[in-house]
């Protein structure tokens, strides 16, 4: 009887801590909001932005003027508080979301 309720004990432990786990695990599904931001106070500016707006900086876009940046929200986050959220900030002229699109083969 003693062996019985211990082993109950354990697998109840046991079934807790994978729930727990399972509920603090982020979800590889849950993606984050991309943006793409033009700051004219450059890389300084944009990072210095992300850190008081909680975003980060994945890299530059090419532009020669070095302004124009992509920059992701953690996913909780809405993207339009996102974007509300850079717009507010000194330096930042433009930003949207970044989108997919599709384009035709050259004839």
């Amino acid at each position: 009887m003693q062996g019985k309720k211990s082993s109950l004990r354990v697998s109840g432990i046991l079934v807790c801590c994978l729930l727990l786990v399972s509920v603090f695990t982020p979800s590889a599904a849950q993606a984050e909001t991309r943006l793409i931001v033009r700051d004219s106070l450059g890389l300084p500016g944009i990072n210095l932005t992300c850190l008081l707006s909680g975003c980060k900086v994945i890299g530059s876009l090419g532009d020669p003027d070095g302004q124009l940046f992509l920059v992701t929200f953690p996913s909780i986050f809405d993207p339009v508080t996102g974007i509300l959220r850079l717009n507010l900030q000194t330096g930042i002229l433009s930003v949207e979301l970044d989108q997919a699109v599709n384009t035709q083969p050259q004839a």
